[in-house]
């Protein structure tokens, strides 16, 4: 007997995706729970990037990421008032301005690309 919210004539087809059970000894149980919890994914989610061989990211990364795509913002921002300040005083551009500007640039793209640089060790 159809439940109430189906149309006549019609079956209802479950949403769920067919359950699959693997077993293994604790200790491979336990490592995936380590790569899993590392990844920040579930046991499931994990295995399923596993064999469609998809990235999987740890949370560390993602977070990384996020703080690089921050920084690539704050750059464009950057250009975007370069550009405006060098449209607008097309014939009048403070050229020591301009300067400190692509300097301070730069060293935000060190920052983001090479680490060392901070310290000294390292350049563009």
């Amino acid at each position: 007997m159809p439940d109430d919210t189906s149309r006549p004539g019609t079956t209802k087809v479950s949403r769920a995706s067919p359950k699959f059970g693997v077993r293994m000894p604790p200790e491979t149980r336990a490592l995936l729970n380590r790569k899993a919890n590392a990844a920040g994914l579930s046991e499931s989610a994990l295995i399923r990037a596993l064999i469609e061989d998809a990235p999987i990211v740890s949370a560390a990364e993602q977070t990384a990421r996020q703080q690089t795509n921050a920084q690539l913002a704050r750059i464009g921002n950057n250009l975007n008032q370069l550009a405006r300040h060098a449209n607008s005083w097309r014939g009048n551009a403070d050229a020591a301005f301009l300067a400190a500007e692509v300097a301070a640039i730069r060293a935000e793209l060190r920052a983001i690309f090479d680490p060392k640089a901070e310290t000294g060790k390292g350049g563009c």
